[in-house]
């Protein structure tokens, strides 16, 4: 038994071309990734991407999430919110938490209710290890992006 994954998650920015879907396959093999948490879906044509089972979650707004699985490792079902925003499922002890949240100010009431109820409803009841995986949509440095206020300050602890 297999004691050590490698799990990655990306925004895929709703990848649709068979060449990216190749290319995002051929990212998976190389780097031999188990579990990949994508965010931003668009499409049901990652379905195309082979040797991994899928639960994919395309919610009202066309966009959401998914969750890929290598083939032979055991993945058990459990929440997904109707938006697509988010996806849950049970591996092994721990329990893993793919969200895609609202962004942008005009989305500011969106994004504090996703946060305070949708989330919640994704988290288990039951004593598990969790593992979340998000677009947070945020820079810790002015350099690495283009508009204006847009950095976060770490907290000291």
């Amino acid at each position: 038994m297999k004691f050590i994954y490698k799990i990655a998650t990306l925004k895929i920015n709703g990848i649709a071309q068979q060449t990216h879907l190749g290319m995002l396959e051929d990212f998976l093999w190389q780097h031999d990734i188990d579990i990949v948490l994508l965010q931003e879906v668009t499409s049901t044509k990652i379905e195309t991407i082979s040797h991994y089972t899928k639960h994919v979650n395309i919610g009202s707004e066309q966009r959401g999430t998914a969750i890929l699985v290598k083939e032979g490792i055991q993945i058990q079902q459990m929440r997904q919110l109707p938006t697509g925003r988010g996806i849950a499922r049970i591996f092994g002890g721990t329990c893993i938490v793919n969200i895609y949240a609202p962004m942008g100010a005009q989305k500011k009431f969106e994004r504090e209710t996703f946060y305070n109820t949708d989330l919640l409803s994704l988290l288990p009841i039951l004593r598990f290890g969790l593992l979340l995986a998000e677009d947070f949509n945020c820079v810790m440095s002015q350099s690495d992006t283009t508009g204006q206020n847009t950095t976060v300050r770490p907290s000291r602890f």
